[in-house]
């Protein structure tokens, strides 16, 4: 396999405030102990905790270099393409933080419904621009948080998708048992986490749904 590789180095976070909480918590609840992919999967951090926890971990991802996760088996592939993975492979997949880097979101679903085990789940994560602060970002600028110039040319996040859209998305490519939920209640910029987790003040979308 001259794509895959095994890195042996601590990755360090990089997503927004308890997204990887969020998901870590719904893996638990579903008490799977099968084989998860996490694609779209950065420096790896993810794909380490859920590692050291017991599960069996893949990862992908568009670049190697930026992979540092001890021990576990990457590959190197580009997720707006048909993803090298053969049908019916995973029992959970992870896509953290990452469709709103991709041209074609709507490709990549199709493919993760492909890889997935029948009945298995399948969990995304992305900027949450329905809450009121997005929307109030948007009014004042025309941008939304999360997808301002700097976003688009540095960080790469050019396919905002609201949570219906993603909603759609889902059930339209045969996803069943939709939930759509927020990773915390939190206050850009001042960086004040909130008591209560809703759409309106969630600052990542994360939805929940069965293959």
């Amino acid at each position: 396999m001259d794509n895959q590789l095994v890195k042996k180095q601590a990755p360090q976070p990089g997503t927004a405030p308890l997204v990887h909480e969020a998901v870590i918590n719904v893996i638990e609840r579903y008490k799977y102990k099968g084989t998860i992919l996490d694609a779209g999967a950065g420096k790896g951090t993810l794909s380490s905790r859920l590692k050291d926890k017991g599960y069996t971990v893949r990862a992908c991802d568009v670049d190697a270099k930026w992979f540092e996760a001890d021990g576990i088996e990457f590959t190197q592939t580009d997720l707006n393409q048909q993803l090298p993975y053969e049908d019916n492979s995973f029992d959970f997949v992870c896509c953290v933080e990452t469709i709103e880097h991709l041209w074609n979101p709507w490709g990549l679903v199709q493919e993760f419904y492909r890889i997935l085990n029948d009945g298995g789940k399948l969990i995304i994560t992305t900027p949450n621009i329905s809450s009121i602060f997005s929307r109030l970002r948007f009014l004042l600028s025309g941008r939304f948080l999360s997808f301002g110039k700097k976003n688009f040319d540095i960080l790469g996040h050019i396919s905002p998708v609201t949570d219906w859209q993603l909603r759609g998305m889902l059930s339209k490519t045969g996803f069943q048992n939709i939930t759509i939920g927020v990773n915390a209640g939190w206050i850009p910029i001042i960086e004040i986490q909130l008591p209560v987790k809703h759409i309106l003040t969630g600052n990542c979308i994360v939805a929940v749904c069965q293959k």
